[in-house]
């Protein structure tokens, strides 16, 4: 009996060839859209984690106090004669957020096994001028040598090195869309004016570029001395300390234990870019739903298909049920049908969508000076799961799309249709 099901369902769908073809070339445009669209929204949730981990410490410890009941301890409180152990974490008001002494606090975190390299850093906020042009900026004040080790700092540096940094008081590494903006160049004198007002007659001795528009356009680096000057801030303070660790998968626990040892806040390279990772996300939802339309009107091409079947083959299906075919049976070939035309669709789709990624890959464009990451080409990855989905969602549809020519063609009686009623 399937073998007759089978046979039938392909010979009424080769009967009509020209719609069978172009119902085919729907699903196939809808399915690589789908893939590409997936594999494009996934190269772009890798590429922002990325781009956000090279220009980011993994753990930021901030000069925001918390206080415990023994810094590490642990608080015992009785509850109905239970023992209950709390943490104890109480934020404690600070005229200025900073951590001091803070290498007293570098001592305590380089005892943390899991930690590679902690730099400490001062961040400023600053005005850099160059003749009638000027821009706000973060000038994050670092020791070269540390921050080295944290994230892909040295790999950003254009036109100079981490040691030209080190070897002068006045030198300064400027973000490349700041420089940009100021229209300055390398070894160019410009000022950078300070909180209070007090100017420093800084030398640029290379550029940053990270290719994270947030990042290039508002930050800078100077020697933590600097930086501390300009923020009025004393020797044995900085705002922050940043941690890379050996182990990116454990992060959150060496936060604990950082935040155990020190009693100073510290958060997850995820928890400091909540937001803009959140958006990240939006975005490739959003790109994800508009590509599932395309889809969605490939269903009703199948959904037309069959219907037109019913209506052309209403005396072969009165036939058929004359000889017996049941009512599930009749049902069965025409969600064959549907699932026939969204498996082959599917597949073409799949093959077009692999070579479509590939071409995507391939191409290269000027960055584009308004993005969030600023890339010279699109990252399109195609895992395993999105190629699961897309024929999931393929054959889902197929079925669906299926089901209403399928219970009209079982509810056809055959004698209405041979005495020419219907």
């Amino acid at each position: 009996m399937l073998n007759t099901i089978f046979f039938i369902a392909l010979r009424q769908l080769s009967g009509r060839k020209r719609q069978t073809v172009l119902t085919i070339l729907g699903i196939s445009i809808g399915s690589m859209v789908l893939l590409v669209t997936l594999g494009i929204a996934a190269g772009l949730g890798v590429m922002v984690s990325e781009k956000l981990i090279e220009v980011s410490a993994q753990i930021t410890i901030k000069g925001e106090k918390v206080q415990s009941a023994n810094a590490i301890d642990l608080l015992k409180t009785d509850t109905s004669d239970k023992s209950i152990d709390a943490l104890s974490v109480k934020s404690v008001p600070r005229q200025r957020i900073e951590i001091r002494p803070y290498l007293q606090v570098l001592d305590n975190v380089d005892r943390i096994p899991l930690i590679d390299d902690a730099s400490p850093f001062v961040i400023a906020r600053t005005i850099a001028q160059r003749g009638t042009l000027s821009r706000p900026m973060e000038t994050r004040g670092i020791i070269p040598k540390r921050e080295a080790g944290i994230g892909s700092f040295v790999n950003f540096l254009k036109g100079g090195t981490i040691e030209q940094l080190s070897a002068s008081s006045d030198a300064i590494i400027l973000g490349e869309g700041i420089a940009r903006r100021i229209n300055a160049h390398l070894g160019d004198i410009i000022q950078v004016i300070s909180s209070s007002g007090a100017i420093f007659n800084l030398k640029i001795v290379a550029f940053y570029r990270s290719g994270l528009a947030s990042v290039d356009d508002n930050r800078a680096f100077v020697n933590l001395r600097i930086a501390q000057t300009m923020e009025g801030m004393p020797i044995n303070s900085v705002s922050g300390i940043g941690i890379h660790t050996k182990d990116l998968e454990r992060l959150n626990e060496v936060k604990e234990a950082i935040m155990s040892r020190t009693a100073y806040k510290a958060e997850t390279w995820e928890e400091i870019n909540a937001n803009l990772i959140s958006f990240s996300r939006t975005q490739r939802f959003t790109t994800f739903i508009l590509s599932v339309f395309t889809f969605i009107v490939a269903g009703f091409g199948i959904s037309t298909v069959l219907v037109t079947i019913v209506l052309q083959k209403r005396r072969d299906i009165a036939v058929m049920k004359s000889f017996g075919f049941s009512r599930t049976s009749i049902s069965r070939i025409f969600i064959l049908e549907g699932v026939m035309l969204g498996i082959i669709g599917t597949i073409v789709g799949i093959i077009l969508g692999y070579y479509a990624a590939s071409a995507v890959r391939a191409i290269r464009f000027e960055p584009n000076q308004a993005g969030l990451i600023r890339n010279d080409r699109i990252n399109v990855i195609l895992s395993a799961s999105s190629y699961i989905l897309v024929i999931s969602f393929s054959v889902v549809m197929a079925i669906v799309a299926s089901i209403a020519p399928a219970r009209r063609a079982s509810k056809l009686k055959p004698v209405d249709i041979l005495r020419g009623q219907i």
